[in-house]
């Protein structure tokens, strides 16, 4: 008798160590879809292109573009070397990724739609995107004599 009570509190200690462990084991498993730019909303990536098409649809007031998908595409095939994603940008740390604000930045090369500096007709501008695709703030712009290219 003294045997079995034994037995059942051992197999009672592996059962919440088994429960544990799945635990911790789904938990990183999280972290790591988190941290990789997995969007849960839509249970997939986004790709490059449409975290570069959601930057261009929030930038598009000071672009001579508008935010329709024709109009997008045509942009990217005048500009093909006009954008770039940065799913690990160096303003995001360990916290940012656990509460949920991944994101990741599209650098935007452009002409202006409205001169503002007629020495700087063309611009640079860092967008934050969301996981999921949601334009969140501009981060950095800068204007330049000449458009810039994408690395």
């Amino acid at each position: 008798m003294h045997l079995e009570k034994q037995e059942m509190k051992l197999n009672g200690g592996r059962s919440r160590l088994t429960w544990a462990a799945a635990f911790v084991i789904a938990l990183v498993g999280a972290w790591c879809l988190l941290d990789s730019g997995f969007c849960f909303s839509k249970m997939r990536y986004l790709s490059d292109k449409e975290l570069i098409a959601e930057a261009i649809r929030y930038n598009a007031n000071d672009m001579k573009t508008d935010t329709t998908d024709e109009a997008i595409d045509a942009f990217l095939k005048q500009n093909p070397r006009c954008c770039e994603v940065d799913r690990h940008p160096s303003t995001r740390n360990f916290l940012d990724v656990c509460s949920g604000f991944n994101i990741s930045e599209v650098t935007l090369n452009y002409e202006r739609k409205a001169l503002k500096t007629p020495l700087e007709p063309f611009y640079q501008i860092d967008v934050a995107i969301s996981a999921c695709g949601e334009a969140l703030k501009r981060t950095r712009g800068m204007g330049y004599s000449m458009l810039q290219e994408a690395r």
